[in-house]
C-alpha cells in the first residue's frame, strides 16, 4: 500500500464514513468472511523496522567491545562505525603491572679477587657481597630494599692461581652465568693497551656481556698505581694490599658501591623513565644529525670541508658505537652570508674578538637556512624496522633533528673567543651546546686570505686540525645532550680511560640502553591506555582494521620485552621495548584517526529527531486506525457467527 497510503489512514473518519464502513463489516461478516491482516501487517512491519529495530548486540560486542542496548533501530545501525576489537582489559591489566613494577634490565658484578682467601674470611666475604647489594639499592634511591625492585646480581669468587670458585653471592643471579674459567688478571698498568688485552681474557671467559661488568682486585702493586682504573669497556681493576683481610673488604664494598652507582648501574634507579624520556631520541629511535658549516662573509674567502673524509674518519665510529641506541642519518652542507647579529669587542687582553656568554643564546640566527643538506646512508642496520613498516604506516613519525654548526668568522673579527661574563676566562673549546637542539663550534681559520680581486674567488679547505677539533666537540656535545658527562668522570681514587676513538665507552651505552628501554615500555604502556580511552569515550571513531592489529603487536612486543628483560636478555629486551613504543606511537598519531571529525549520540539525536518525529506521528495514528479496525470487525464477525448458531440451534 505505501507510505501514502498508510498515511491516508491516519486521516480521522467522519461520522457518515464510520456507518459507511459499518454496513460494510456486517455485510462481510454475514458472508462469512474473517477480517484481513493483510493491511495490518503491513503496518507492523513498518513499526518493527522503526521502532524495534534488530537484535545485533552479539555483533556490536564483537566489533565495538562496547555495551550497548539490546533492541537498537535498524536506521542507527546503519549510522554506526565498525572496527577491531581491542584487548582492552589486557592492555590496562599490562599497564598496571608496569606502574607496579617498572622494567628494569638486570645489572650482574662479579668481583674476582686475586689469592686465596681463609676459612674465616669467607663470612666477612659473604656480608660484604650483602652489604654491596643493600648499599647499591640504596644509592640508587631506592627506599625499600627489602623488596625485589630490580635485579641485581653480587658474586665474588676467588682467583686462584689453578681454578676459580664462587665464595659469596647476594640478589639475583640467573642460572644461565656459570663461574667459567679463570682469565689472565696479570694486567697492572691503566692504560688502553692493558685494557684491551684485559677484555680478551674477559671474552674468552664468557664475561663480555651487556648488564655484565667485572671487578678485578689485584694484590697491591705499589703506591704509584691508582687504587682503581676504570676501563673504557665492562670492566675495572683495584688495587688493594691484602684484599681478603676484613679492612679491605669493607674498602671493597664501598668500590663495588662506587662504581655501580655512579657508573656501572645508572639508568636503573627510580627516574629512570624520566632520564630516558629526556633524549633527544624520536619515538620511532631516528635522529637525523645535520652538519653545516657557516661562512659568515664568503666574499673574502669561503671554506669547504671534505665531510665524507670526516665522516668516514670520525663520525662512523662514534655512530657505530650508540647504534644499539639509536638509528642515526647523517647530513650536511656548507652555508654562506651566515652573519650572527651578536656584536662582538676586541679585548688586548684576549687578543680576540669576544662573544659573552651571556649573548650565547642570540648567536644562531633564524635567516640561517640550517635545513636538509647532503645526505648520508645510514650505517646502521634498520631491516627491523622497514620489515615491520607497512604501506599504511611509513613516515608516521618523525625522526629528531640535531644541528652542529661549525662558524667561521670574517676576517676582520677573527680571532673570535667566548669568554665568561664572571670570570672573564676564554673557552677552552671555544663551544656551546642548545639542549635538545645540537651545539655551536666558532672555529678561527689560520690561513689569511688576501684582499687580491682573484684570491676572493678562491676557497680553502679546511686542515686536518680542524676536522679534529670538530670532531671533539661533537663528542663531547653529543654526550652531554645524551646526559653523560662531556669527558669521563675522574676521581682521586678512581681513574677513567677515555674512548677516544668511539667516544662512549661500553658501559656508558649500557646506561642509555637502560634508560631508553625503561622510558620506551612506560611509554608504549600510556600511549595503549590513552588509546583504549578515546576508544571507550568515543564509540562512532572509525579505526581502521591495520592500526587495530598494530595494537596488538605493540601489546605483544611490550609484553615480550618484560620477559626477556626478567631473562636478562638485553639485546631482546631492548629490540622489543624499541618496537613496542614505535608501533604505539603511530597507532595513536596515524593520520586516519587524527583526521576524523567525531559525532556524538547527542548530535545524531538532534539530526534524526525533526526527521523521524513527524513520520512516527503518522505511523502511530495508522497503527491505532487500523487496530480499531482489525478489533471492531473481528468482534462483528464474532457477534454475528454467534447469533448464526444460536438461531440454527
Amino acid at each position: 500500500m505505501g507510505l501514502l497510503s498508510t498515511l491516508r489512514l491516519s486521516r480521522r473518519p467522519t461520522a457518515q464514513q464510520r456507518q459507511k464502513e459499518e454496513r460494510r463489516y456486517n455485510e462481510l461478516a454475514k458472508a462469512g468472511k474473517p477480517p484481513g491482516t493483510k493491511r495490518l501487517c503491513v503496518i507492523l512491519s513498518v513499526v518493527l523496522f522503526v521502532v524495534m529495530g534488530a537484535d545485533v548486540v552479539d555483533e556490536c560486542n564483537k566489533r565495538n567491545a562496547m555495551k550497548e542496548p539490546r533492541c537498537v533501530p535498524v536506521w542507527w545501525r546503519t549510522t554506526s562505525v565498525f572496527r577491531p576489537t581491542l584487548p582492552i582489559q589486557r592492555i590496562e591489566s599490562w599497564a598496571e603491572s608496569i606502574a607496579a613494577r617498572p622494567l628494569r634490565l638486570p645489572v650482574y658484578l662479579e668481583i674476582w679477587i686475586e689469592g686465596v682467601g681463609t676459612a674465616d674470611a669467607f663470612d666477612s666475604v659473604q656480608k660484604c657481597a650483602w652489604d654491596i647489594h643493600n648499599r647499591t639499592l640504596e644509592g640508587m634511591g631506592y627506599k625499600t630494599i627489602t623488596q625485589k625492585v630490580f635485579p641485581l646480581g653480587i658474586r665474588i669468587v676467588q682467583c686462584g692461581t689453578l681454578d676459580c670458585k664462587t665464595v659469596a653471592s647476594a640478589g639475583d643471579f640467573l642460572p644461565g652465568r656459570s663461574e667459567g674459567p679463570c682469565f689472565n688478571i696479570s694486567q697492572s698498568t691503566c692504560d688502553n693497551s692493558s685494557d684491551d688485552a684485559l677484555l680478551g681474557s674477559i671474552e674468552r671467559a664468557g664475561r663480555a656481556v651487556l648488564g655484565s661488568y667485572v671487578l678485578i682486585v689485584r694484590n697491591g702493586q705499589g703506591s704509584s698505581a691508582p687504587k682503581v682504573c676504570m676501563g673504557k669497556y665492562r670492566h675495572a681493576v683495584a688495587h688493594m694490599v691484602d684484599p681478603w683481610s676484613r679492612g679491605a673488604l669493607q674498602s671493597l664494598a664501598s668500590i663495588a658501591v662506587d662504581l655501580l652507582v655512579h657508573h656501572w648501574g645508572q639508568g636503573s634507579g627510580p627516574n629512570a623513565e624520566k632520564q630516558g624520556g629526556q633524549l633527544p631520541v624520536s619515538p620511532a629511535s631516528q635522529v637525523l644529525m645535520s652538519f653545516s658549516l657557516c661562512n659568515a662573509n664568503p666574499n673574502d674567502g669561503y671554506w669547504t670541508w671534505d665531510f665524507d673524509r670526516f665522516e668516514e674518519t670520525w663520525l662512523r665510529p662514534v655512530l657505530v658505537s650508540i647504534e644499539a641506541v639509536m638509528n642515526v642519518d647523517v647530513e650536511s652542507q656548507v652555508l654562506y652570508h651566515t652573519s650572527t647579529d651578536v656584536k662582538t669587542k676586541y679585548v688586548r687582553v684576549q687578543h680576540a674578538h669576544v662573544v659573552k656568554a651571556s649573548a650565547l643564546p642570540f648567536f644562531v640566527s633564524s635567516e640561517w637556512q640550517l635545513d636538509s643538506g647532503r645526505t648520508v646512508t645510514s650505517r646502521n642496520d634498520r631491516r627491523e624496522i622497514n620489515r615491520t613498516h607497512t604501506a599504511h604506516l611509513s613516515s608516521v613519525l618523525s625522526p629528531v633533528v640535531l644541528h652542529w654548526v661549525v662558524f667561521i668568522p670574517p676576517s676582520n673579527r677573527r680571532p673570535m673567543r667566548i669568554v665568561d661574563d664572571t670570570t672573564g676566562h676564554a673557552s677552552k673549546t671555544n663551544a656551546f651546546k642548545i639542549p635538545s637542539w645540537g651545539g655551536v663550534l666558532i672555529i678561527n681559520p689560520s690561513k689569511a686570505v688576501n684582499e687580491s680581486a682573484a684570491d676572493r674567488q678562491l676557497h680553502h679547505d679546511l686542515e686536518a686540525v680542524h676536522y679534529w677539533e670538530i670532531a671533539a666537540v661533537f663528542v663531547a656535545q653529543l654526550r652531554g645532550l645524551l646526559g653523560l658527562p662531556e669527558t669521563p668522570k675522574a676521581t682521586d681514587s678512581v681513574q677513567s680511560l677515555p674512548s677516544e676513538v668511539r667516544g662512549f665507552a661500553d658501559w656508558e651505552v649500557d646506561v642509555l640502553l637502560r634508560q631508553r628501554a625503561a622510558a620506551d615500555v612506560k611509554a608504549c604502556a600510556d600511549t595503549l591506555v590513552a588509546l583504549a580511552r578515546v576508544m571507550q569515550k568515543l564509540p562512532n571513531l572509525e579505526m581502521p582494521n591495520f592500526i587495530g592489529a598494530q595494537v596488538v603487536e605493540a601489546l605483544t612486543a611490550g609484553e615480550s620485552a618484560v620477559k626477556a628483560a626478567a631473562a636478562g636478555d638485553y639485546a631482546l629486551a631492548v629490540l622489543s621495548t624499541r618496537r613496542a613504543r614505535r608501533l604505539a606511537e603511530e597507532a595513536f598519531t596515524h593520520p586516519s584517526i587524527l583526521t576524523q571529525l567525531n559525532f556524538p549520540d547527542q548530535h545524531k539525536v538532534a539530526i534524526y529527531i525533526p526527521l523521524f518525529l513527524p513520520a512516527l506521528v503518522a505511523v502511530a495514528a495508522a497503527l491505532t486506525s487500523e487496530v480499531t479496525r482489525f478489533l471492531k470487525r473481528r468482534s462483528v464477525s464474532a457477534a454475528w457467527r454467534n447469533a448464526h448458531r444460536s438461531s440454527a440451534g
